[in-house]
């Protein structure tokens, strides 16, 4: 069983990757969390059989890891986190296989691959799509044939387009349309 949350995003799970272990806390930030938890008498005298000092050093564990995790979530700077945004459209080759069992064949595949990114920090999300889409507004003719997208950060086109040519998906005949994500 794993210590992680089952509902972390995968952007949550890259960002958690992302951060540096070896960084220590600031040495003020101890004494700041024992003043603020006796301040709200959350932290009882030195004759309680509480291990206080334990408690203390796992808030400072925690908000150092807060910390550094705001940091990192803050457009990347100081970090390893690429600062640009990509899509990756998914769209189907011929001969693919539809069985049951070549599609979670493919599932797994292809979240294996996506986790190798997301310890990379660059993973944001990535979802398949289901069949049958509704064109409001206009003719769309790809819409009806899209079927999934990864949405990745990279610094650079190239590293994107690199990331892009790696997808399973290509092995399996599939087009990738690769687009820069323009922030609104």
């Amino acid at each position: 069983m794993s210590d992680e949350p089952e509902d972390w995003t995968p952007r949550e799970r890259a960002l958690l990757d992302a951060l540096d272990g070896t960084q220590a806390p600031p040495p003020e930030l101890e004494a700041r969390v024992v003043a603020a938890l006796k301040t709200r008498s959350l932290l009882a005298s030195r004759t309680s059989r509480v291990p206080w000092r334990s408690v203390a050093a796992a808030l400072v564990a925690l908000a150092t890891g807060v910390a550094v995790g705001r940091a990192t979530a803050d457009g990347g700077r100081g970090s390893a986190v690429p600062s640009r945004t990509f899509v990756l459209l998914l769209y189907p080759g011929a001969g693919l296989d539809p069985s049951p069992g070549a599609e979670q064949a493919r599932v797994e595949e292809y979240g294996s691959w996506a986790r190798g990114l997301a310890r990379e920090g660059r993973m944001v999300r990535g979802e398949k799509l289901k069949d049958g889409a509704r064109v409001l507004g206009g003719d769309a003719p790809d819409a009806q044939h899209l079927q999934g997208f990864f949405l990745i950060r990279a610094d650079t086109l190239e590293e994107a387009e690199a990331i892009a040519r790696a997808c399973p998906h290509r092995g399996h005949g599939g087009t990738i349309a690769l687009r820069e994500v323009d922030p609104t």
